[in-house]
C-alpha cells in the first residue's frame, strides 16, 4: 500500500510506502505502476482491476508487466476539486483480491484523507510565509516585533479551528451511518434465523 503526493511539477512523493507485513518498501518509485496513477489523477476517479496484466486497458503498461501486477485498486486524493495524490494498493500474487465493496469506503476515506492533508501542506506553505514574514518584520522596530507575534497568535487560533472542524465533521460523517447499520443489526437479529445468520450478524456488529 502507498500514499503518493504530487507536486506543482507533476513530481511523485511517497510518503507512506509499506509492504504486505507492514515494513517499509525500498524504492517505492520503482514499485508501483505510474500508468495507473496518472490515469487515475487524470480522470479523478478510482481505478479497480483483478488482474492488470490480463487487462487490455494497460496490456501497454511497462510498469505493470515488469511488476506482473494483478490485484490493484488505486484511488484519488482530491481536496477542493485538485487532485493531490492518491491511494494505491495492489497484490501481485492474488487475482480478484479487490471488488467495489472495498473500492467505495476507501475512496470516502481518501475525501478526508485529502482534505487533512491538503490543509497540512497549506499550513506548511503558510508556516513558510509566516516565517519570512516575521523576520522582515522583526528587523524593523519593537512596534512590528509586536504586529507580528500578533498575527502569530491569530494563525495558530485559525490553525485550531480547522483542525476542530475537521474531526468533527469526520466524527459526525462515520458515526451517523455506523448507528443505522448497528440499529439494523439489532433489529435483523430479532426477526431472522440466528443459526443461519448470526455469525454474519456479530461479524458485521463487530466491525462497526
Amino acid at each position: 500500500g502507498f500514499v503518493v503526493l504530487v507536486d506543482e511539477s507533476g513530481e511523485l512523493a511517497f510518503p507512506v510506502a509499506r509492504d504486505n507485513k507492514g515494513n517499509n518498501v525500498i524504492e517505492p518509485q520503482d514499485q508501483v505502476s505510474r500508468t495507473i496513477i496518472y490515469r487515475v489523477m487524470q480522470k479523478k476517479h478510482y481505478i479497480l482491476t483483478t488482474s492488470a496484466v490480463d487487462d487490455m486497458h494497460f496490456e501497454n503498461a511497462e510498469s505493470v508487466n515488469m511488476l506482473n501486477l494483478n490485484s490493484v485498486l488505486c484511488v484519488p486524493l482530491i481536496s477542493m476539486g485538485i487532485v493531490i495524490g492518491v491511494i494505491y494498493l495492489e497484490n501481485r500474487i492474488i487475482k480478484h483480491l479487490f471488488d467495489v465493496k472495498h473500492a467505495e469506503p476507501l475512496t470516502y476515506l481518501a475525501g478526508h484523507a485529502a482534505v487533512c492533508i491538503h490543509n497540512m501542506m497549506l499550513a506548511e506553505k503558510l508556516n513558510a510565509a509566516q516565517g519570512n514574514l516575521i523576520q522582515d518584520l522583526s528587523d524593523s522596530d519593537d512596534y512590528a516585533k509586536e504586529a507580528a507575534e500578533a498575527i502569530n497568535r491569530a494563525m495558530e487560533e485559525e490553525r485550531t479551528r480547522l483542525l476542530y472542524g475537521f474531526i468533527q465533521d469526520t466524527s459526525h460523517q462515520f458515526r451517523t451511518p455506523l448507528t443505522n447499520i448497528k440499529t439494523s443489526v439489532h433489529l435483523l437479529s430479532r426477526k431472522i434465523d440466528m443459526e443461519v445468520a448470526g455469525n454474519y450478524l456479530d461479524r458485521i456488529s463487530v466491525q462497526v
